[in-house]
């Protein structure tokens, strides 16, 4: 709960926008699972989350609790730390979501905005890496990409900057990035 907070009733709209999050640590009834299909192997990132979401649109039903029950250990390399790939990954999963399953005309809309924020902050990163590597070009085309849907106008206000003092933005900006990267 600490890391990915969730409120109120667990339904279909509320995990696919990440309101409520449901972890790989479940207790389930075996049956509920198989009925369900069990999770897709084609997925190396986002199988539990398809699942849960198979789940709840064949009617099943999610609880949650605040109190831990388990202990994550988040270490280096492994494939959830590695942000970049682990957002690349994902997208397939949309796509099959909107492609397999029977939406609403709310959730497909759901499902398009969360698509959308996902494609903005996979060029977020890819922007943030670009800079590291000295590639201020990738980096302007990413976060030209990124800046509008999510609402980041300190993203914006960079890649406008590209014609304004660019050889200085760019040191800057190395500068920052290597600091929050400590």
């Amino acid at each position: 709960m600490d890391l990915y907070p969730s409120e109120g009733e667990v339904d279909f709209a509320r995990v696919l926008t990440r309101r409520v999050n449901v972890l790989a640590f479940v207790t389930a009834r075996r049956q509920t699972l198989l009925d369900a299909g069990l999770y897709d192997t084609r997925f190396p990132v986002g199988e539990d989350f398809e699942l849960w979401l198979r789940i709840l649109k064949r009617g099943g039903r999610i609880a949650y609790h605040h109190e831990p029950m388990v202990r994550y250990l988040r270490r280096r390399g492994s494939q959830t730390a590695q942000i970049l790939i682990s957002m690349q990954k994902l997208l397939p999963v949309y796509e099959k979501i909107r492609d397999t399953y029977s939406l609403a005309t709310e959730e497909r809309q759901l499902l398009q905005r969360e698509m959308t924020l996902l494609q903005a902050n996979l060029a977020r990163e890819q922007g943030r890496l670009a800079v590291l590597a000295g590639d201020f070009s990738l980096a302007r085309q990413s976060w030209g990409k990124a800046w509008r849907p999510l609402g980041e106008y300190r993203l914006l206000a960079v890649w406008l900057s590209r014609w304004v003092a660019p050889g200085r933005v760019q040191q800057v900006l190395k500068n920052l990035l290597k600091t929050d990267a400590q």
